[in-house]
């Protein structure tokens, strides 16, 4: 009776998925782990289908880092691997209703993605940037893996390993206190974020205005994802490129 009684409390916690909830489970980090996979595999799966040309340096430097480690990837790529077969298994153990908890996290990422443009906008006044892939006969459908693209390897970049590798170097090995070191990792990764745009291959010619604007969207990345994880600004960030290049085809036709 007692071993019913726990399995009804757990099925009844798990069927009450309210806001908090929501918001406690969808930022862990083997959520995010697990919701960032699938999104990684199909960009791959339709980058091949395409013809395997990537439009995204930062995309391309990960993949050159894998190409010059040579016979050591396999091990890198499997402890990626294992990694994920990790986090599987932390919310297999934890019960976490990851499957049910997805459409509201695609519904939250929609929405922050709809949002990010006019809020940065409404520093920086409006602003047409400019065409995200360079012309060609496939141009929307690079542009459209570009976007996802910039989602999965900029914010693993930008705000995974620069924004929480300098908050955890300014922390544990420089005694920074909480605050600052988040302020300077925020403020470093964001305008890291805003000089690759202007650098990178593909980039544009610097213009102040375009830097302003993605320097404030890579402070307000950052602080999503400071607040809801991985996933989330992995998405959103896909999300925003993809309407963006729908919105300019759109305007073309």
């Amino acid at each position: 009776m007692a071993l019913m009684a726990q399995e009804d409390a757990r099925t009844n916690k798990t069927a009450s998925l309210g806001i908090e909830t929501y918001l406690r489970e969808s930022r862990r980090v083997s959520v995010s782990l697990i919701y960032v996979t699938p999104l990684l595999l199909l960009h791959e799966v339709l980058l091949r289908a395409a013809g395997g040309d990537t439009r995204n340096a930062v995309e391309q430097a990960f993949k050159d880092l894998f190409w010059y480690l040579g016979p050591a990837a396999g091990w890198l790529h499997a402890f990626l691997v294992l990694v994920v077969v990790a986090a599987v298994c932390r919310v297999v153990a934890l019960r976490l209703p990851c499957a049910r908890l997805f459409p509201a996290f695609l519904v939250e990422c929609l929405l922050l993605a709809l949002l990010l443009g006019p809020v940065v906008a409404f520093v920086t006044g409006p602003l047409e940037l400019g065409a995200r892939v360079p012309g060609g006969p496939s141009s929307l459908e690079f542009s459209l893996l570009a976007s996802i693209s910039a989602g999965i390897y900029e914010e693993l970049l930008f705000r995974l390993m620069v924004l929480g590798g300098l908050y955890v170097l300014a922390l544990r090995l420089f005694g920074v206190a909480r605050p600052a070191a988040f302020l300077l990792a925020l403020l470093v990764s964001a305008f890291a974020f805003a000089w690759y745009h202007h650098a990178a291959p593909y980039g544009e010619p610097y213009e102040p205005r375009a830097f302003a604007f993605r320097a404030i969207a890579g402070i307000l990345l950052g602080l999503v994802f400071a607040g809801r994880g991985l996933a989330v600004v992995v998405y959103l960030h896909a999300m925003y490129d993809v309407l963006y290049d729908l919105r300019i085809a759109a305007a073309g036709w």
